[in-house]
């Protein structure tokens, strides 16, 4: 279990001393991240990359959820998504489809 991401902007005057307490919540949602890398294991860059809801485990059945593309060092990330959910990720980098992933 994480906690929930908070962000605090600050900023001190001359001479200034400032005291911040965060206080976080449990965070029950989750993410996917990977890296896509080709087969000398180079990362690829913009590989579109598709995050599909499972549908009865059937791979003709799913539902698009979420879509992006890779960083320069290939990675990516999908999220805030529900836990305890089944999902498959599809990749396609240089013109074609280069794998499925089922959780």
């Amino acid at each position: 279990m994480g906690h929930e991401m908070k962000r605090v902007n600050l900023q001190a005057k001359e001479g200034e001393q400032l005291n911040v307490n965060i206080k976080v919540h449990d965070e029950k949602r989750a993410i996917i991240h990977g890296v896509v890398v080709d087969k000398d294991n180079k990362p690829i860059k913009d590989a579109v990359v598709l995050l599909f809801k499972d549908l009865n485990y059937d791979p003709c059945k799913v539902e698009p959820y979420y879509s992006t593309f890779t960083d320069d060092c290939g990675q990516f990330i999908f999220g805030p998504l529900h836990p305890d959910c089944d999902y498959t990720i599809k990749v396609w980098a240089n013109g074609s489809c280069t794998f499925n992933l089922y959780k």
